[in-house]
């Protein structure tokens, strides 16, 4: 794999955010929103789907497009018992953090049954949720397995995938934290950016390059 432009990257991926109301403010508010721990399931449901409708998770046949917003009600239920132990973690965090990341993963896969006519959630609508509430794991769309796959990195979500993409940004944490501080200078942000975040914007403007070049 040719050398990593993280910080170069990042900032490509930020230039294309135009005017307060691009859709990248949709991850900053719902981050902030489930930032302040909430309680009330209503509007934290109204926030997710606010989010994953701007992330392009209600379209064409998706199972949630056909129900209401209050859908997400389990979903949300298992979020909360995450609140102190996966938000705001650095990477050796996300790391030590892993079994509670994936029980959490588990807990989200079925959390649609009772709602959704028995559907299970994939892992690209899974690791949304977790990326838009807890900023604890990238959010593996089409875009982001491309950027994975350029690395060399395996492309499901899997504890076994996860810490090989987490030796993939040890050795790069350098300068992800470098694209984190410049991202968290922006004064116009609606929340201090979480590592994880910047490393899903990192993967997924890669694969975002990756497909436009025809390359892949």
């Amino acid at each position: 794999m040719k050398s990593a432009d993280i910080v170069g990257t990042v900032k490509r991926h930020e230039g294309e955010w135009k005017g307060e109301n691009h859709n990248y403010r949709s991850w900053e508010r719902c981050y902030k929103f489930f930032c302040s721990k909430p309680r009330d399931r209503d509007l934290a449901c109204l926030h997710l789907t606010a989010y994953l409708t701007s992330f392009g998770m209600y379209r064409g046949s998706a199972f949630i497009a056909s129900k209401d917003y209050l859908v997400h009600e389990d979903a949300v239920a298992a979020v909360e018992g995450y609140y102190g132990r996966l938000q705001n973690l650095d990477l050796s965090g996300c790391c030590k953090n892993i079994d509670h990341v994936f029980s959490l993963r588990q807990q989200l896969a079925s959390a649609y049954k009772r709602r959704a006519d028995g559907h299970v959630a994939t892992e690209t609508l899974v690791t949304k949720i977790m990326m838009g509430a807890l900023g604890c794991a990238p959010a593996y769309d089409i875009y982001l397995r491309e950027g994975l796959r350029e690395g060399s990195l395996p492309q499901a979500f899997s504890e076994k995938s996860y810490l090989k993409m987490f030796e993939f940004c040890d050795k790069e944490s350098d300068d992800f934290e470098k694209a984190r501080r410049h991202l968290n200078q922006r004064p116009q942000r609606l929340v201090d950016y979480p590592i994880m975040r910047v490393v899903d914007i990192y993967f997924w403007q890669r694969g975002k390059e990756i497909r436009s070049s025809g390359l892949n």
